[in-house]
């Protein structure tokens, strides 16, 4: 492999490194499996990408596989930014931000500007990338993109796919692309291309026609696979690929420039706790919270929270209610800009809440606002800190469950967790309807790591055994493509892999990333040195 790494160092601008311990510093992202790649590839700019596409096609055509694996920084869940291969590494140099559109509200930069970076930029002129907010800031904007990942704003102002208007994209033999709204006569042009570009309008041409019913059937609230397929051809006839590569995780091209729509932004928000001795009477509240039009609400078991106290998190309004002990926690915040629309959505919780003796109602002002925001990121402060090695990140989390089928749901996923010896406590978007649960369990043992796949396995099964969808935000990966793709059926599957096959016909764009691989190469995957 040191002569692959050789060649491409001489033809490329930006580094390749294939030092071991840089290799095994990038075998992970932020969840529990591990992959070390051959190399490391930092390109400079497109050219580069353009060429290590190039080259590894080139290899494909002779029969040598050199898988490419685009990076951010590597803030993902589920194992779609790790691989063997070349990794493509875009946050060292592919950082600018090259204009800002402030008549348009339109900014055009590379993939690997942080989300921190892009905030301060757009901050200065009262905007931001409203679906951001939230997302740790070291992340990058192209992993965001790729991973469809949003923060806690995005049940009032929606993903990334409203933010995202266009796109260049360095396909797998290294043509580049841009994507963007075409007419019918563009696209009858694009089809007559005899090049890569062509085949694909093609091929997604024949996808929507051969699998319009599979296509009309998806739900908006369910992200698996390449379901953003629906979202390709408008009405009119027109014709957008940008969809299809928001989620797609590397694997139908490698995202080198975008152009993001940007909004004003409030810069103050409002928020107020609600403490719960009835989790009961926590969910019904969810649903008469959503009339306030809040900024978010969110839901806790207070089994969360209590963890969380007891890795040092301050929480002094989680308090017994007279002789009870709190049992949920909901937190609502108000980003209006006008000062008194804020105040009157506080006035609303108040009153709502306020006559009632099971329930507490805590406000916060804006210099206790750190420490509001930071619980809604509860798997930060959910690992106890005397129990070293247990805990696992929030690999399972944001699923979609329809409302009206939540509380038979719940109480499924507790007898999951009661048979399997895991507690399993749970996080609600009320806004979304999005689930998580953040599992106690170790990784150290082989019965350990069977034990996590056994449990992916069950929930998966039982998210759609309740009409819902497993992959409802950010991409499935490595990890979770067996357990959300085996319920769905095998028409929705083909789909899924035609649409890949259109765009990666030699399979060399993140292989093994939202695929149905076998449940033992997964579980032999998973690092069981991790420690939380």
């Amino acid at each position: 492999m040191s002569k692959v790494a050789t060649y491409l160092r001489g033809h490329l601008a930006g580094e390749v490194d294939f030092r071991t311990d840089l290799r095994a510093a990038r075998a992970r992202d932020a969840g529990i499996l591990a992959a070390t790649p051959e190399m490391i590839v930092s390109p400079r700019n497109t050219s580069d990408i353009r060429k290590t596409a190039r080259f590894s096609w080139q290899l494909s055509e002779r029969g040598h596989a050199l898988p490419l694996v685009a990076r951010g920084a590597g803030y993902g869940l589920g194992g779609g930014a790790i691989g063997r291969g070349a990794q493509i590494s875009l946050a060292e140099h592919m950082n600018r931000i090259f204009e800002y559109d402030s008549k348009q509200r339109l900014i055009r930069l590379q993939p690997g500007v942080s989300v921190g970076a892009l905030n301060a930029a757009l901050g200065l002129q009262g905007a931001g990338v409203l679906a951001l907010a939230g997302l740790d800031e070291r992340g990058t904007i192209g992993g965001a993109v790729a991973d469809n990942a949003a923060g806690y704003l995005a049940g009032k102002y929606g993903t990334l796919a409203a933010n995202v208007q266009q796109l260049e994209i360095v396909l797998a033999n290294g043509e580049i692309i841009q994507t963007g709204k075409i007419s019918k006569r563009e696209l009858n042009r694009k089809k007559g291309q005899q090049d890569l570009e062509g085949d694909i309008y093609r091929g997604i041409d024949a996808i929507l026609e051969d699998y319009a019913d599979e296509i009309n059937a998806i739900h908006e609230r369910d992200q698996t696979g390449y379901n953003s397929i629906a979202s390709v051809r408008d009405r009119d006839g027109s014709t957008d690929l940008t969809p299809l590569f928001i989620g797609s995780q590397g694997t139908l091209g490698i995202i080198s420039e975008m152009i993001l729509q940007v909004d004003f932004r409030s810069q103050h928000l409002n928020a107020a706790v609600v403490t719960f001795a009835s989790a009961d009477m926590a969910r019904d509240a969810l649903d008469e919270l959503q009339r306030f039009n809040p900024a978010f609400v969110k839901y806790f078991d207070a089994a969360l929270v209590r963890r969380a106290v007891q890795a040092g998190h301050a929480a002094p309004w989680f308090q017994k209610l007279g002789d009870a002990e709190p049992q949920a926690v909901i937190v609502v915040g108000f980003d209006d800009f006008n000062t008194r629309a804020r105040s009157k959505g506080i006035k609303k919780l108040e009153k709502m809440f306020g006559a009632a003796i099971e329930i507490s109602v805590t406000l916060m002002d804006e210099d206790s606002l750190d420490s509001i925001l930071s619980l809604l990121d509860i798997a930060r402060y959910s690992i106890l800190s005397d129990r070293a090695g247990v805990g696992l990140p929030p690999i399972l989390s944001n699923w979609f469950i329809p409302p009206e089928r939540f509380e038979d749901f719940s109480g499924a996923l507790a007898a999951l967790g009661s048979k399997l010896r895991v507690e399993l406590p749970l996080a609600v978007d009320g806004l979304t309807g999005l689930v998580s649960t953040y599992p106690l369990a170790t990784m150290a043992h082989p019965s350990d790591r069977q034990k996590i796949m056994r449990l992916l396995d069950e929930t998966a099964r039982l998210v759609h055994q309740y009409d819902g969808a497993i992959i409802g935000q950010h991409g499935e990966g490595r990890l979770l493509s067996r357990f959300s793709y085996e319920p769905i059926g095998a028409r929705r599957v083909d789909m899924y892999q035609a649409i890949r096959k259109i765009f990666d016909p030699r399979g060399t764009l993140n292989p093994g990333v939202k695929q149905l691989n076998d449940a033992r190469l997964i579980a032999d995957m998973i690092d069981g040195t991790l420690r939380f």
